[in-house]
């Protein structure tokens, strides 16, 4: 009886969800962190009722991998959900959209006004960034820093030049010179084509004729 009896308070501390936090609560997990330290941590912050039972479900999945990331818990899980959530990397993101012809001082009042990071520590990051930053959509998390988007978008404007598969002398300085100086020049994209035609014309004008031979 006392075993049976200890099998299924067993059973119900791995299996019943439980939550001791009010609405949701957020965990950031660093590259590297232990077992033992995430099992505490959930426990400290209400996510778990205990620390043991965590570390227990491990002993029974000695090869998951529990992957780093922020992680948002919104709702009472037992010990097996949030032990599974973590091995598969259930981490927690979202959206941040730049819209088409945004400069850095736009994006960054965007990202303080949505309440991600002060438009300041953007701008910093961004120093002589304009016109690489990409405009797209972004997965961000709370933890991710000014840096880091920074990096975002200039990959993404590195991934879509390689797209275009421009000739290995082209200066993608100039073009985004140029590009840049069109986008200043408009006031929607209906105006575009005559603001590039009328900056290419006088491109070409300084430009020097080339004879054939």
């Amino acid at each position: 009886l006392l075993l049976a009896g200890l099998a299924a308070g067993a059973l119900y501390t791995f299996h019943s969800p439980y939550s001791s936090f009010e609405n949701e609560k957020f965990l950031v997990f660093q590259k590297g962190s232990g077992t033992r330290a995430m099992a505490h941590e959930l426990a400290d912050a209400g996510v778990i009722r205990y620390a043991w039972p965590f570390l227990v479900v491990r002993v029974f999945h000695p090869q998951a991998v529990l992957q780093a990331g922020e992680y948002r818990f919104d709702h009472a899980a037992s010990v097996s959900e949030v032990f599974s959530r973590l091995s598969r990397g259930d981490v927690f993101y979202f959206n941040f959209t730049v819209p088409e012809g945004s400069n850095m001082f736009d994006i960054a009042r965007l990202l303080e006004s949505e309440g991600i990071m002060a438009g300041e520590d953007f701008l910093k990051a961004a120093q002589n960034m304009e016109g690489f930053l990409f405009p797209s959509t972004y997965r961000l998390s709370h933890s991710t820093t000014a840096a880091a988007l920074t990096q975002m978008m200039t990959a993404q404007f590195h991934k879509e030049w390689a797209k275009l598969m421009p000739g290995p002398a082209t200066d993608v300085a100039k073009v985004v010179t140029l590009a840049s100086l069109i986008e200043k020049q408009t006031e929607g994209p209906g105006e575009r084509p005559l603001v590039e035609e009328g900056i290419g014309n006088g491109l070409k004008r300084r430009m020097p004729v080339v004879v054939s031979p």
